[in-house]
């Protein structure tokens, strides 16, 4: 199968690997969509590792099922995540499942940056979901990225009515933007600087009074949710994507993304053909 291989921002491969073999419990997965996250192009980061397969905004077609499978069939359309919970630590069963160590080691094989991807078995017990038919694979790559915004919004305590500041208008502050609008939030003010991505918005001035609440990643329950307000209509993310690209233009998808200029979400199609 084809991967695009990470080696750096501006090096990155189009290369050949076998499909990869399941095992009880798990999924082979085609991927039809792959977000590329901001966290993709910290370079910085991700070069320790490289050469890797990245991509965890991930939604696609089940094409294998391993024995013991009984929740999802050949065929099934979904999303996956690639850090699930253990559900049994301390930080779990009081609601802080992103402080889990499963959940910072859990990951799917090799990536979604791939024509196709293993699914091991505590990923689908835990972090798998199937799609409506109507929404699409690019709508629906966007769950893993509104999950952890989400996760963030319920931390920081946001009530209906109550004004939201948004500092910067990429991608994460535009899910920001619109689940705050779709919870309720009264007045909303975007910042950025980049002025063509605050024509949408409406902003206004930052006063004062700030809380700062850290949060990382989403659970698998933020997942669904997510899943649940991009399906219903009521936070709406096609109009977010400015680049759908196949495997061997994942070179320019992450110089667009690291650039972050002319670009919103890009979005890797690896069955896309040349």
């Amino acid at each position: 199968m084809r991967v695009a291989m990470y080696y750096n921002n501006h090096d990155v491969r189009v290369e050949e690997l076998p499909v990869p073999e399941i095992g009880p419990g798990e999924l082979l997965v085609k991927v039809e969509a792959s977000g590329i996250c901001g966290s993709d192009v910290m370079e910085w980061y991700r070069i320790q590792k490289a050469p890797m397969v990245l991509g965890h905004e991930v939604a696609g077609t089940i094409v294998q099922a391993g024995a013991g499978v009984e929740r999802f069939r050949e065929g099934d359309r979904m999303i996956v995540t690639h850090h699930v919970p253990c559900n049994a630590c301390h930080y779990c069963l009081s609601g802080h499942h992103t402080v889990c160590d499963t959940l910072r080691e859990t990951t799917f094989d090799p990536g979604g940056f791939a024509e196709y991807l293993r699914v091991p078995a505590i990923n689908v017990d835990r972090g798998v979901f199937t799609l409506p038919d109507s929404l699409s694979f690019d709508e629906a790559s966007f769950a893993e990225p509104l999950a952890c915004v989400y996760r963030g919004q319920r931390r920081a305590n946001i009530q209906p009515g109550q004004s939201v500041i948004v500092l910067g208008s990429g991608l994460a502050g535009l899910l920001h933007i619109n689940l705050a609008r779709a919870l309720g939030a009264g007045r909303i003010i975007a910042t950025d600087m980049v002025p063509a991505r605050l024509e949408p918005v409406n902003d206004l001035f930052f006063r004062n009074d700030a809380t700062l609440t850290t949060t990382y990643a989403g659970a698998p329950g933020d997942l669904a949710t997510a899943l649940e307000m991009i399906g219903s209509g009521r936070v709406q993310v096609d109009q977010m994507i400015s680049h759908r690209l196949g495997l061997e233009e994942a070179g320019l998808g992450f110089q667009l993304t690291a650039e972050a200029q002319s670009s919103l979400k890009v979005i890797i199609q690896p069955q896309k053909g040349p």
